[in-house]
């Protein structure tokens, strides 16, 4: 599967969701990935990461009784190194300031949520961030997402890609994923009327909080701690931006045990909403899936996935 890649790196080759499917990694909701076809965590991470632990497995010799000269397994660390280096490029998108700073107006004054903090965390070079997927003919659908978690616990990034990655998930909601009560998985503010709508604080895999989400952008955090060949900007980089990370999660303590939360602006600020209470929420399946969550001293925690 990541052959055709590497012959001609093209977006068109790189790994996508089956034929006639809608879903097929983690958002499996219908919308999880905005219509796209080719997912950001499967291409960007996955891939490349699963054929370097295929090289490093082949190098440490654990694997000559079974496939001894293999060719196919002694191509892995040459694969690997092409999908490390040129699939992430094509998840990037980019905004000017002045472009940036219109859409968060906008998104905010929509949604009825603080715009200022958002607007502070601006520079003058503009705003990047990785796209949450690919389209079937390989544009980028303009989703900030919180999958980079992934790339941080299982890929190697250089400097540059961290400080992208981080810098572009790590801003206050709507200009990235941080909210008072904890990092929202999706962030549809440079996206198109139609997909803010189905990327709402009512959606299964809109902007909404995930407690495993969270956990995973931690550990990947931590790993990257341990690595010993980065400067320490970056290291403090890092640093800065998992302190805040466990500010939020600390806010969630009264509902750390529920799949997913979301929030509401009360009185100008943001409060935790349990998933499935709310008017309009919508789960990841159409034909009676139902999730709710009940806060402490409220009625008990319970789940029905009626479709999976």
């Amino acid at each position: 599967m990541a052959e055709p890649f590497v012959k001609v790196p093209i977006a068109t080759n790189l790994v996508g969701i089956k034929d006639g499917m809608q879903v097929g990694e983690w958002r499996d909701s219908n919308e999880g990935l905005g219509g796209g076809k080719y997912a950001f965590n499967v291409n960007a991470v996955f891939v490349p990461a699963a054929l370097q632990a295929i090289a490093s497995l082949k190098e440490s010799g654990v694997l000559d009784s079974y496939v001894p000269g293999d060719a196919v397994f002694a191509q892995a660390e040459s694969f690997a190194q092409i999908w490390q280096e040129k699939a992430p490029a094509f998840f990037r998108v980019s905004y000017s300031a002045t472009e940036a700073r219109n859409k968060i107006t906008a998104y905010a004054e929509r949604l009825g949520v603080p715009a200022d903090p958002a607007l502070s965390s601006l520079t003058g070079e503009g705003v990047g961030f990785y796209a949450v997927s690919l389209d079937k003919n390989g544009k980028a659908i303009p989703v900030i997402h919180s999958d980079i978690g992934f790339m941080m616990l299982f890929d190697k990034p250089t400097e540059g890609e961290i400080e992208y990655a981080l810098q572009g998930i790590m801003r206050p909601f709507p200009a990235g994923l941080m909210t008072p009560v904890g990092l929202v998985v999706a962030n549809s503010v440079y996206a198109s009327e139609n997909l803010q709508r189905i990327f709402s604080n009512g959606h299964y895999h809109g902007s909404v909080i995930w407690s495993w989400q969270q956990a995973l952008l931690a550990a990947g955090l931590e790993r990257q701690l341990t690595r010993d060949d980065l400067s320490e900007p970056t290291r403090q980089l890092i640093a800065h931006h998992r302190n805040d990370l466990w500010q939020v999660i600390k806010e969630g303590q009264k509902i750390k045990t529920s799949e997913l939360w979301s929030w509401a602006i009360v009185d100008s600020e943001f409060t935790i909403s349990p998933f499935g209470q709310g008017q309009g929420h919508t789960t990841e399946s159409k034909c009676g899936a139902v999730v709710e969550y009940g806060l402490p001293g409220n009625s008990p925690a319970w789940v029905s996935h009626g479709c999976r």
